[in-house]
């Protein structure tokens, strides 16, 4: 696979949650801060939610956590989805294209497994997410 942008590699993922038929949320990785003017016109600065993943999917009550990363993924990638996860309460993937998934190190998917993190490649995408939500 080529150089592909966080953006591009995201929707490209959504895509493949959206086959099966769940429903598929995607929200921006970063939220920007923002200044909140007041009715006596005083700016505050206010921050978005604490934790957003790059795509949340539901199929009725449960759901899972697909976050996205255009290269081998490595431990502090792990440990961001499983803060994710905790804090949604929801099953965690963590998605890579499919050539990079074969130079994910053994000591990340040890941690992976160990910290309940699904290292998917895109391809699988799908299979897991049945897994995980039927």
């Amino acid at each position: 696979m080529t150089k592909i942008s966080y953006a591009d590699f995201a929707e490209r993922v959504a895509d493949a949650a959206r086959e099966p038929g769940y429903k598929v949320t995607r929200e921006p990785s970063q939220v920007p801060h923002r200044k909140l003017w007041t009715a006596d016109g005083l700016a505050s600065l206010v921050r978005g939610p604490k934790y957003i993943p790059d795509i949340l999917v539901e199929n009725g009550k449960v759901s899972a956590i697909i976050e996205t990363k255009p290269y081998p993924a490595l431990i502090g990638s792990v440990a961001e989805s499983r803060r994710y996860g905790d804090y949604f309460g929801s099953a965690v993937i963590l998605c890579v294209p499919d050539d990079s998934y074969a130079k994910i190190p053994q000591s990340v998917r040890d941690f992976a497994e160990r910290a309940e993190v699904r290292l998917c490649p895109l391809s699988e995408v799908g299979n897991a997410l049945k897994e995980l939500l039927d």
